[in-house]
């Protein structure tokens, strides 16, 4: 079991390179949400993205899922997402929750634009967005 483990490793690493290095990736997203990965997945890509240099975002299961956020200190992630941003009220909840979990730490932010209510809105989300 172990060396499987090892030679999906060896897999996963030599595609973290070819698309660092092929088609120029700049990050990782990993998730909770849709995914279903575990922390334990996560840890795991995480080391072999840190080994690679290469960015990690993790997609959170929503604009305030502290559960996720507390997992992401811990995975000691490059980035966050929020998904389905739908009003600047989200943007505002999204980064409060950041904030209470990572302080003022410099940390990569952004948003997902998914429903047709996001696009309505989108001058109010990105006004709030980049006071953020």
């Amino acid at each position: 079991m172990t060396s499987k483990i090892f030679s999906l490793e060896q897999k996963l690493t030599d595609q973290l390179v070819l698309l660092k290095s092929r088609f120029s990736a700049v990050a990782i997203k990993g998730e909770f949400e849709a995914e279903g990965s575990s922390c334990r997945d996560l840890l795991r890509l995480r080391r072999l993205t840190v080994q690679q240099n290469i960015p990690l975002y993790l997609k959170i299961g929503g604009v305030e899922a502290l559960r996720d956020l507390k997992d992401a200190i811990d995975l000691g992630v490059d980035g966050l997402i929020a998904p389905m941003v739908e009003s600047a009220f989200g943007v505002v909840k999204f980064t409060g929750a950041v904030e209470s979990i990572f302080g003022k730490q410099k940390l990569f932010k952004s948003i997902n634009i998914e429903t047709r209510e996001s696009v309505d809105n989108i001058d109010e989300i990105l006004e709030v967005a980049k006071r953020k």
